[in-house]
């Protein structure tokens, strides 16, 4: 079972899940109109595997690891309006983009049945917010959960997307052992 929180626009789960037919996908996303686009765009295309779930922001925090199923990997994109060049640059304790510590919230609450691995996603803006302490944290909160990480600025261009989009891709492995090898090209 893969678990995506802050499934966004549900690409990446609809292609993993359309990808990879024997592994079951969970998307949980807390905007509705998001979730109905996404779901509205796959209707057409039976995914048994993919289920989406809705949460409501203030619903995620009473949210228990313990309600979720044990995975071998979480991926998520945790929100980026207050990293973003264009928003207020709050930071990761803003509002919004602080949802990640809820991300880690859960993953602590798993203890020992914390997912192998975790593929984050965020703005390049993330880089700079707080004088870059923000994403020094991001890193410090993921390697004291016991994941050896990482991070990447990739442009979605350079993988066939007719867009100019640059985005961090943080990747943790729990065993630390690939470490420094994923996102090598």
């Amino acid at each position: 079972i893969h678990i995506e929180i802050g499934m966004g626009k549900g690409k990446f789960i609809h292609t993993m899940a359309r990808e990879h037919p024997r592994v079951n996908y969970v998307g949980i996303e807390k905007y509705s109109s998001v979730l109905i686009r996404a779901v509205h765009k796959m209707e057409a295309e039976e995914l048994p595997n993919l289920k989406f779930l809705r949460m409501d922001a203030e619903d995620i925090g009473k949210v228990s690891a313990d309600s979720l199923p044990a995975v071998d990997l979480w991926t998520g994109g945790f929100p980026c309006q207050d990293a973003s060049m264009s928003g207020k640059r709050c930071g990761i304790h803003g509002a919004r983009t602080g949802l990640f510590f809820e991300f880690t919230r859960l993953l602590r609450e798993c203890g020992k049945y914390k997912p192998r691995w975790l593929i984050l996603e965020n703005v390049k803006g993330l880089f700079s917010v707080g004088g870059t302490w923000d994403f020094a944290e991001v890193l410090f909160e993921l390697a004291a959960l016991g994941y050896g990480v990482e991070y990447a600025l990739l442009n979605s261009s350079a993988f066939g997307v007719p867009q100019n989009r640059e985005r961090i891709y943080i990747v943790g492995d729990l065993t630390a052992r690939s470490t420094g090898k994923i996102l090598s090209f």
